[in-house]
């Protein structure tokens, strides 16, 4: 089990995500796996940190050309995989 810790999320430092095993296994995935949202878009997993509504969600960076790292979050969802998230890879 890695340490918990917490980091300045990429794309967005205002927020502070927890990137530990532990945390972010609760929603499916670990710190840096790259998934495909239900979109169809490949995603880095940043972490966990509180929405606008103040839930726990797993933050995550779009691999886009058009999105220039930016973060986003799916909704209250506490299990991406059951929301339609498909685990590709850790990342290097």
């Amino acid at each position: 089990m890695q340490e918990e810790r917490s980091i300045h999320c990429p794309g967005d430092p205002k927020i502070m995500v927890e990137t530990s095993d532990e945390v972010c296994q609760e929603f499916g995935f670990s710190y840096k796996d790259v998934a495909m949202s239900p979109h169809d878009l490949e995603v880095i997993i940043a972490g966990v940190a509180p929405n606008n509504k103040g839930q726990n969600v797993l933050w995550y960076e779009i691999i886009h050309p058009s999105s220039k790292g930016r973060i986003a979050c799916w909704g209250g969802a506490k299990n991406l995989i059951e929301a339609g998230f498909v685990f590709l890879r850790k990342s290097a």
